[in-house]
């Protein structure tokens, strides 16, 4: 279902990309025909992952045919952004069943994608990471790498002291193996979703550790998230949670 204009030929080829791509098992590890080729090779080719950010949010527990019988989607805006187009989706029950309604859990998500014409001409889907990082700040200390956005108040001595942190975990637990690592602190749980294709979400996310990447997310607006750091420091496990409930049996 769209409500967007759809009369202009490229917001039309990017609202059908959107559906082509929600119909295709967007749960699935495959290489998918309808996203950016240079992010397919990363993320599935290299790192054997779901192209899509959204997918281990949106699908860790439950299916997208589950998911998407429950909460249909909606294309809510198809917009230009120079030379490509950010889209809106908003998954939302219309005819809410028994569950739903007493859960209040609807709607659960606004789900946020890219589309960026390749070569070939074809538009394809793309992550909100590589259009939002640019536009981010960098700041080195001995343990972290720190990035933040240009609203974010960031204050080097707070980042000096987070490091400091680190020495004191890495001494107390006599840690003989651990890397500098990189910590992308936000002023909201917005913009944290943001980098992971969602522009809304009703159960967010505050922080949490990426072992596999050597990085954490802080959407507290501090640098000394030590919760997080203390994961990083210390830990080899992937730390990720769905904000979408167990569906009941269909």
């Amino acid at each position: 279902m769209a409500r967007v204009d759809t009369t202009q030929a490229d917001t039309r080829a990017v609202y059908r990309l959107l559906g082509a791509y929600l119909d295709a098992s967007p749960d699935s590890l495959y290489t998918n025909p309808y996203w950016n080729r240079a992010e397919v090779n990363y993320y599935v080719v290299q790192r054997h992952e779901k192209v899509d950010l959204a997918a281990p949010f949106l699908f860790s527990r439950i299916t997208a045919k589950q998911t998407f019988a429950t909460y249909q989607p909606t294309v809510l805006n198809i917009k230009p952004v120079g030379a490509k187009y950010v889209a809106y989706v908003l998954l939302y029950a219309e005819q809410a069943s028994e569950w739903v309604k007493q859960s209040q859990w609807n709607p659960p998500v606004i789900l946020r994608y890219y589309a960026v014409q390749e070569g070939s001409g074809r538009w394809k889907l793309e992550n909100n990471w590589p259009n939002i990082l640019p536009q981010w700040q960098e700041y080195a200390t001995p343990w972290i790498r720190l990035n933040y956005p240009p609203t974010f108040a960031f204050y080097p001595s707070q980042a000096a002291r987070a490091s400091a942190f680190c020495d004191l975990v890495v001494a107390a637990r006599r840690l003989t193996s651990v890397q500098p690592f990189g910590f992308y602190v936000m002023n909201s749980e917005e913009e944290l979703g943001r980098l992971f294709n969602v522009e809304y979400w009703l159960a967010y996310n505050t922080g949490f550790t990426q072992k596999a990447y050597n990085r954490t997310l802080s959407g507290r607006g501090g640098e000394q998230h030590l919760h997080e750091r203390l994961c990083t420091c210390s830990t080899t496990r992937l730390k990720t949670t769905s904000w979408l409930k167990v569906l009941p049996p269909t």
